[in-house]
């Protein structure tokens, strides 16, 4: 099996304690997505049937992995995408330039307009979708049938669909009425990135990568400066295969930086270098025009086996195949958890292997990275975060900064969650959590919960807490 992957990325360690889950996910066969070691697929009892086990062997041992998709994905402002157990997405949140996909702007799920349940699924015209990935202000998904389609904002043409207009907003396109992107292959992984350098990478069935949208600063990895797929520069077809150097696994985008995970285990970075977000003891630009190339740049120095990325805005973590996890780039509140606010990897602080495995306290299976704040999921299938706490993303009841130096991740703890976790994706000032059970729990800004509260924060010590909230009403 192919291990094939992005953001929410889950893996096991081989041993002789395991739990079993059981998820109704998506079709067996379809093993692109995160890694987790055992799936086993069944043959469905019936077309509707397409149930699976997902054994999670959590005690020692070498580690390998197959994967499951991400289907949940918060995005770095303020929009939440969740895939259900039919293979159909709902959305809420901000709603502004069509990012949720309902031919509206409206937020969705504050208490004010729409109910999640009142919106329903979005319409794609037809098809089952196991995968989600979101931009700043965009919106992606993969169909089990090897498509992707983007729908929202699209001034970079970050939507891949060779023009810039915007889709799902009432007044561009339905997303039902736009085709597929045209890769000529099918997509296994996709993701997109936010701020003002809105760009959207995948990876194809041959384990290549296509990326497309704004083009400066070096995120698309091409060696120039132009937009790809916006209508003037070139198309996805024309600008090809991004020079990566070898097999992708995994691609993660951030704001104007992207990262890859080879089939190696190996990582590289490209794009915006700022505050060190690349990893190569600079703050040089790479894959632009003026900058080295990804090749020229080779593997970053991880300090040991990486198997999966996560990019925030301007910070970037990786999960190591001993389950311990390194954070480079911007340091600002702690969300890179050493303790302290020193960028890594930006050739003045120190670099990822000098800063060594973030105290986390445990071992990690999977990794999330907001804008300014970083969670990980336990093999407990507990959740801990770090970072700034404003809003109350993180969890704890409080908007104290964790991971800075006052307080440590550690002393922090497990976040009330409430439940068992299965996977967790943070955004700009929201994060949630799949629970296990199927339940969904989001906390942070209250306007973008889908918990029907009207603004208020939840989890920042004057809201509800996490397990007052409750689960999200996504039907």
């Amino acid at each position: 099996m192919n291990a094939q992957g992005i953001s929410g990325r889950i893996r096991r360690r081989a041993g002789t304690v395991f739990l079993l889950v059981l998820f109704s996910w998506f079709a067996p066969g379809c093993f692109y997505g995160h890694p987790v070691v055992g799936i086993l697929p069944r043959e469905p009892d019936s077309d509707d049937d397409l149930s699976l086990f997902l054994f999670l062997f959590l005690a020692g041992g070498s580690t390998s992995s197959v994967v499951f998709p991400d289907r949940i994905s918060v995005s770095l402002n303020s929009h939440v995408l969740f895939v259900l157990a039919n293979g159909s997405v709902r959305a809420w949140g901000d709603g502004s330039n069509g990012r949720l996909g309902y031919d509206d702007t409206a937020i969705v799920g504050n208490g004010i307009g729409n109910s999640i349940i009142v919106e329903g699924d979005i319409n794609f015209g037809g098809g089952t979708v196991r995968q989600v990935g979101t931009g700043n202000q965009h919106s992606c998904a993969i169909f089990t049938a090897g498509g992707a389609r983007c729908w929202g904002f699209n001034n970079s043409g970050q939507l891949g669909q060779e023009n810039m207009i915007r889709v799902g907003n009432g007044i561009g396109p339905s997303v039902s009425a736009v085709a597929d992107i045209s890769f000529g292959q099918s997509v296994v992984d996709i993701d997109g990135a936010g701020g003002g350098a809105a760009h959207t990478c995948a990876i194809l069935a041959d384990g290549t990568a296509r990326c497309f949208g704004h083009g400066p600063l070096g995120a698309l990895g091409y060696g120039n400066d132009s937009n790809v797929s916006n209508g003037i520069g070139p198309s996805i077809s024309a600008a090809g295969a991004v020079p990566i150097g070898g097999t992708v696994t995994q691609i993660v985008a951030g704001d104007a930086h992207t990262c890859a995970v080879l089939s190696g285990g190996t990582a590289r970075c490209w794009g915006e270098g700022d505050s060190g977000r690349t990893g190569y003891d600079a703050t040089t630009d790479i894959g632009n025009l003026a900058g080295p190339s990804i090749i020229a740049s080779d593997d970053l120095n991880v300090g040991g086996t990486v198997v999966q990325l996560a990019a925030g805005a301007q910070h970037t973590c990786a999960l190591l195949s001993t389950g311990a996890v390194r954070c480079w780039g911007e340091a600002d509140n702690g969300r890179l958890g050493y303790g302290n606010t020193t960028d890594v990897g930006d050739g003045i602080g120190p670099s990822i292997a000098a800063a060594g495995d973030v105290p986390v306290g445990g071992r990690v299976i999977q990794i999330t990275a907001g804008a300014q704040h970083t969670c990980a999921l336990l093999d407990t299938l507990a959740v801990r975060c770090w970072g700034e706490g404003d809003n109350g993303r993180l969890g704890y009841n409080s908007t104290a900064d964790v991971g800075d130096g006052a307080i440590d991740i550690q002393t922090a703890g497990d976040v009330p969650v409430g439940g068992s976790v299965a996977q967790i994706s943070a955004g700009s000032s929201t994060t949630c959590a799949l629970l296990t059970n199927e339940a969904v729990r989001c906390w942070g800004q209250g306007d973008f919960l889908g918990l029907n509260i009207n603004g208020t924060n939840v989890g920042d010590g004057i809201g509800s807490s996490i397990i007052a909230a409750g689960d999200v009403p996504y039907q």
